[in-house]
């Protein structure tokens, strides 16, 4: 059974953006819209939910082509929103500044990145050789592998951003973070 976003088949490609050879494109936005949703107002919300359902295709695409799987893009996609919502990451965007879909490529870009790097940090860090597969803890819990498979993605996603956030912590500089970070794997990995 194919999942649903907002209605639409996640294995078809929305028309009204779509490009050569069924490839979701980004689509030309106007400025108006971006700085309307800037502001905090019931027009910049509706703004907001539009630039998201504007770009939110051609961005799983972008995830898709990544390597991902159907449900892995999809879960990096709503991913990407949330953190670009919850940071407010298009109140820095401006006309002069460059064009939004060059905005929204380096973003998620940089989100994939983390996103890699949170999944290597619980790579070999609770890896326990004997532990039941997916399968089976969605057999004992009632659940499909899939709702499974994304919980423990979003496990491993807040587990390492809570790591990273503990480790910063502890460093002088945030540029030290991620080297302190290798060195606490290195070691938990010689305990093991």
């Amino acid at each position: 059974m194919l999942a649903k976003e907002n209605g639409a088949s996640l294995s078809t490609v929305d028309p009204a953006t779509a490009g050569q050879n069924g490839v979701a494109a980004f689509a030309t936005t106007h400025w108006s819209m971006v700085l309307t949703a800037q502001g905090d107002s019931p027009e910049a919300d509706k703004a907001l939910e539009k630039l998201c359902r504007t770009y939110w295709w051609p961005i799983y695409g972008f995830v898709r082509r990544q390597g991902h799987s159907p449900e892995e893009a999809q879960d990096l996609t709503q991913g990407f929103f949330a953190f670009l919502l919850e940071r407010k990451g298009l109140d820095t965007v401006a006309p002069d500044k460059g064009l939004l879909r060059s905005f929204f490529l380096a973003s998620v870009k940089n989100f994939l990145a983390n996103a890699r790097r949170g999944y290597s940090i619980t790579r070999n860090i609770v890896g326990e050789p004997d532990r039941p597969s997916q399968a089976q803890i969605a057999q004992e819990l009632g659940m499909t592998e899939n709702a499974v498979r994304q919980a423990f993605h979003r496990l491993r996603r807040r587990y390492g951003d809570l790591l990273r956030d503990e480790i910063a912590e502890t460093v002088a500089k945030p540029a030290e973070i991620e080297d302190e970070l290798r060195h606490f794997i290195a070691v938990l990995q010689n305990k093991g």
